[in-house]
């Protein structure tokens, strides 16, 4: 039973950071990048820590070492990343920043053979990262393939980041759960990324006259996206480790593309079907072992 909530958990998280792109395209009309991320993060660890607050009571507190150092690399890598990509997005296509952030699961299993006890993954597990890969540049292609060295290397470094901070989360093994990781990591990344807006000329302040769907990707990237989704994130990492949860970089860039051609009426490329399927066989080949099992 385990297995099949941390499964949904993972599709749902998947769902939901996949819709946080369209989102964020919808937001960047009300906001600019680095005060989206910082508004993202102050209403999402907000609402966390009040709710623990009002259900814990003094039981809202992160707890030793382990939890303290998952909150800072949580806080400055995991969420610092995110923010690092929404200014690469201002600077490459979706489909490069979709093919490079798909690395992810790559980096976040070279960290994890050097710094935990994950070992190297075996043959299967690598053809299945390389067939995510090559699955999300399909589905990613851009109908114009433009990327500034400076978007791309912005996206490079937020890669770089979230991979580390998989890793330093996973390693710090916090004792509190993720409701308790994710809000004060959200408190402490906010801040910071604030300051950085504030440095780059950008004021935490929407725009008059911004629309009604606006506003709601906002609403949306602060409760679903950052609340929710990152207490799964975090939860997860404790259960099943930095690298499975990894591959939801392969899962939201598929999303993203659905959602952006439904919603928001986003042309797709004719390899689409083909990145699909290619998406869904390299992880079921990193995940066979759990997959029978389920079976």
């Amino acid at each position: 039973m385990s297995r099949l909530r941390d499964a949904a958990l993972f599709v749902l998280l998947g769902l939901v950071w996949g819709g946080g792109f369209p989102a964020t395209e919808v937001g960047l009309t009300a906001v600019s990048p680095l005060a989206l991320a910082a508004l993202r993060y102050y209403v999402g660890g907000g609402l966390l820590v009040l709710a623990l607050a009002a259900l814990r009571g003094r039981d809202v507190l992160p707890t030793g070492p382990g939890d303290g150092a998952a909150v800072v690399a949580g806080g400055v890598l995991l969420m610092g990343g995110n923010a690092v990509l929404f200014l690469g997005q201002q600077l490459v296509t979706g489909g490069v920043a979709s093919i490079l952030f798909a690395l992810i699961p790559v980096l976040t299993a070279a960290g994890g053979s050097l710094f935990l006890d994950d070992g190297v993954p075996d043959a299967v597990e690598l053809a299945g990262v390389a067939l995510g890969v090559g699955g999300v540049a399909l589905v990613a292609s851009p109908g114009s393939p433009g990327a500034t060295p400076r978007g791309a290397g912005l996206v490079v470094v937020a890669v770089v980041a979230v991979a580390a901070g998989n890793v330093a989360v996973e390693r710090a093994a916090p004792a509190s759960d993720g409701v308790v990781v994710a809000g004060w990591a959200m408190l402490l990344g906010a801040p910071l990324v604030h300051a950085s807006a504030r440095l780059a000329g950008e004021r935490l302040t929407v725009v008059a006259g911004a629309t009604p769907a606006a506003l709601g990707a906002l609403l949306f990237l602060g409760v679903v996206a950052s609340a929710l989704a990152y207490t799964v994130y975090f939860g997860l990492i404790r259960r099943v480790g930095a690298f499975r949860v990894s591959l939801v970089s392969y899962v939201v860039p598929v999303v993203a593309t659905v959602v952006g051609v439904v919603a928001l009426a986003e042309p797709v490329g004719p390899s689409a079907p083909a990145g699909f399927l290619l998406v869904l066989g390299g992880f079921a080949l990193v995940e066979r072992e759990s997959i029978r099992d389920l079976l």
